[in-house]
């Protein structure tokens, strides 16, 4: 936090060292430096995307989908990232259906690599399973 030091109601400065925290797994202090990023840009999509990332490597899925979800609201226009955020969140809270919802979703809106696109399907289809499994369970 001391870079932001110079410049502490920067909120480019406090996005940028959150979103490098995070990417070096410093997730905790990723968060400090995102939620005050979020305060001084609280109509900025890409600080919530961010910070619902840093979130996910918590593990404090109810704040991360809060924060992405507040990113949805805020975006003009859809983000293939946002839906990727999204679609890992319900994947790893076991909601196949929502994050299979959402990775069709990212493949509308962005554009990808065809090796990319297969990949992408290839997790679709493993969650479609593992929803139909989990509505079975359900059902018995």
């Amino acid at each position: 936090m001391k870079a932001a030091a110079i410049n502490e109601r920067s909120a480019y400065t406090l996005y940028m060292l959150g979103v490098t925290l995070h990417m070096l797994n410093y997730n905790k202090a990723a968060i400090v430096a995102l939620q005050a990023a979020a305060v001084e840009t609280p109509s900025s999509p890409a600080v919530f995307i961010a910070l619902g990332a840093a979130q996910r490597g918590e593990r404090d899925y109810a704040s991360a989908e809060k924060s992405l979800l507040n990113a949805k609201k805020l975006e003009r226009t859809e983000s293939a990232e946002l839906y990727k955020e999204l679609a890992a969140l319900y994947g790893e809270m076991h909601q196949y259906d929502k994050a299979v919802a959402d990775l069709e979703q990212m493949l509308k809106v962005g554009s990808f690599a065809d090796e990319d696109i297969a990949k992408i399907k290839e997790q679709i289809r493993i969650w479609k399973d593992l929803a139909a499994k989990q509505t079975s369970k359900r059902g018995q």
